[in-house]
């Protein structure tokens, strides 16, 4: 199943850190940390480390 990225959701790292998505590009997300610093990753990383468990995006109930 695929599940779109969009600007917003929250991830978290496996030491507990928040990462807030900002930004989508073609190749790029770009998140902002819990101390509100810029991180840019590239597209295919960011998939790579959610299909190995490194980041878990953060269900919310709205």
């Amino acid at each position: 199943m695929k599940r779109a990225i969009s600007i917003g959701q929250i991830y978290h790292d496996k030491g507990g850190a928040e990462y807030a998505v900002v930004k989508v590009s073609k190749d790029r997300v770009i998140f902002e940390d819990g101390d509100g610093d810029i991180v840019h990753m590239d597209l295919d990383e960011f998939a790579s480390d959610l299909q190995q468990g490194v980041l878990v995006y953060q269900y919310t109930e709205e």
